[in-house]
């Protein structure tokens, strides 16, 4: 079965950072804040013995200015991972994500940037608790960097569905942190915000 899954992310970013020896920057850009462009998209194909693979991509860009500092901040991320189902609710979850992550400071009048590009290894569990009429619930959450490509990263999601037999609709919130430090960039952010998805299965 394959299931094609646009879906919506309107992330907020906290953080800070500072890129080719700029002075570091702070961020909190509030929802909906200066979010400039958002376009994720997911891809899951579900094989025998319930495990499955999916495919997730996203590019996101933020735009902070307070006066004497302005700053954008972009990540271009692609995912894939496989889940070997443990019973009908819980999933154990691993898989590689190539992140590119891009910082421009501007600290009174004095411009920088960087950006780096690297994958990380995660591990973690997704699991879902079916309601009634339709209904669940499902939550994922992962951990992964350690050094080989972020120092630190982790992502959690939760989220409440309806489901037919070849669609479902699920809205919830979403986090993504990365932890990342080399010569010319240094950064440690959040994002995270609301998620509507609309899964179609074809």
């Amino acid at each position: 079965t394959v299931t094609l899954e646009p879906y919506v992310w309107i992330p907020a970013l906290e953080g800070d950072g500072s890129a080719d020896g700029s002075p570091e920057v702070d961020f909190e850009i509030d929802y909906p804040g200066e979010l400039s462009a958002a376009f994720p998209l997911a891809l899951v194909l579900e094989g025998p013995g319930g495990g499955a693979w999916r495919l997730d991509a996203l590019y996101a860009r933020w735009r902070d200015d307070d006066g004497a500092t302005t700053s954008e901040t972009s990540v271009s991320l692609l995912e894939a991972g496989h889940a070997w189902r443990m019973d009908e609710r819980w999933a154990l979850t691993a898989g590689l994500r190539a992140v590119d992550l891009g910082l421009e400071v501007d600290v009174l009048g004095v411009g920088s940037d960087a950006s780096a590009t690297w994958i990380d290894p995660w591990f973690g569990a997704s699991g879902e608790l079916p309601l009634r009429a339709g209904w669940s619930v499902r939550a994922r959450g992962d951990l992964g960097g350690f050094g080989v490509g972020s120092d630190f990263t982790w992502q959690a999601a939760a989220l409440l569905g309806w489901s037919s037999k070849s669609w479902r609709l699920e809205l919830g919130y979403r986090a993504l942190a990365v932890e990342f430090d080399d010569d010319d960039l240094d950064t440690e952010l959040v994002a995270h915000g609301p998620q509507l998805a609309l899964a179609v299965r074809l």
